[in-house]
C-alpha cells in the first residue's frame, strides 16, 4: 500500500496537481487526491518524510526536469 501512494505522490507531482482541485495535464485526474492530500495520507500511514522526498517528490521533479530539458 505504502508504495502505491508513493507512486501516486510522484505521478501527481509530474501532473502538476498539487490539490484535488487541480486538473493537471492529464483532465482525468480531476478530482482525485492531489500531492498535499497523498503527502498527507502517506505520513498518517508512517512513511518518512525523508521517503517521501526522495521517492515521490524528488523523484517526480526529475522526470519533470528531464521532460522540460528534452
Amino acid at each position: 500500500m505504502s508504495e502505491d501512494v508513493l507512486h501516486m505522490i510522484k505521478e501527481n507531482v509530474i501532473q502538476g496537481r498539487k490539490t484535488r482541485d487541480d486538473e493537471g495535464i492529464d483532465e482525468a485526474l480531476s478530482g482525485t487526491p492531489g500531492v498535499l492530500e497523498l503527502t498527507e495520507l502517506a505520513l498518517e500511514q508512517n512513511i518518512s518524510p525523508e521517503v517521501i522526498i526522495t521517492q515521490s517528490l524528488t523523484a517526480g521533479m526529475q522526470v519533470v526536469g528531464e521532460k522540460f530539458s528534452t
